[in-house]
């Protein structure tokens, strides 16, 4: 061994191989590589952006999806064996499912107005009740009350009705504060201090089925992260209630019986 390098490695599966450098080398900024890091903030900041469908039938419903392409499956090579119609049922009932599925969870293009002081509809339904009422939770005031039923015949995407940052996201199992299905709560805080409270609660079909049969509630942002106006936040599979809390400031723009569709109709000017 000379000057720090081996003259002649040792036949071994691993060699160290040691160079000696500089110290001013080793000090020096443009030794240093920059394309491993680069790599990572490039890799860091695409899984960081939202997908353009993040709420879809394969990430949502994957399992199910698997179920009903198996019995379709299933029933086309048990025909294909013994041609009887018992079979072809089994096929047509994997297929509805499947057909049904994609239905349930679709997410139509939607282009609301480019406006921080409005608010936007977060879903697709209808405006069954307009109420002013104080709000304890996260508004800690008197604020417009506005209540959206989604029919599972509707567009069951929900999105975020105000830009700014989520203060509050809390889960409320039925049974909890006397309600009888799910429900959470979404907090948004906008850049001037505005405050809106999204209150989504589950269909009351769920109460029919096991708890194991899917989620209730989908939402997607987490606390402290940062939403648009319109943004894809979550799905309500089946339908359910979704209740807006604005500040009793606000302008309203809708009345009751009203028509919404999510991420376009404009509810209030804040």
């Amino acid at each position: 061994m000379a000057g720090g390098v081996w003259d002649n490695p040792p036949a071994t599966d691993l060699c160290l191989v040691v160079q000696p450098y500089p110290l001013a080398t080793l000090l020096s900024v443009d030794s240093i590589p920059v394309e491993l890091p680069m790599r990572a903030i490039s890799q860091a900041r695409a899984a960081a952006e939202p997908s353009d469908d993040p709420i879809s039938a394969l990430e949502q419903g994957g399992g199910l999806l698997s179920l009903l392409a198996a019995l379709a499956l299933a029933g086309l090579v048990g025909w294909r064996r013994q041609r009887a119609a018992a079979w072809l049922a089994l096929t047509g009932a994997g297929l509805a499912g499947l057909a049904a599925v994609a239905w349930i969870f679709r997410n139509p293009t939607r282009r609301g107005p480019a406006d921080s002081d409005l608010a936007l509809a977060p879903c697709d339904g209808e405006v069954i009740a307009v109420a002013e009422v104080q709000e304890p939770r996260f508004l800690k005031a008197a604020a417009w009350q506005i209540t959206v039923r989604v029919r599972p015949s509707q567009v069951q995407v929900l999105r975020a009705p105000v830009g700014g940052i989520v203060r509050t996201r809390r889960y409320l199992p039925a049974g909890q504060e006397g309600q009888r299905d799910d429900a959470l709560l979404l907090g948004v805080q906008q850049r001037d201090g505005g405050r809106v409270l999204v209150r989504l609660q589950a269909s009351g079909f769920w109460r029919r089925l096991p708890t194991y049969a899917g989620r209730r509630i989908t939402l997607l942002p987490d606390l402290e992260d940062a939403l648009q106006p319109g943004q894809v936040s979550g799905h309500l599979p089946l339908g359910g209630l979704v209740q807006i809390y604005l500040p009793q400031t606000s302008h309203l723009a809708i009345a009751q019986g009203q028509r919404l569709r999510g991420g376009e109709t404009i509810l209030a000017r804040l």
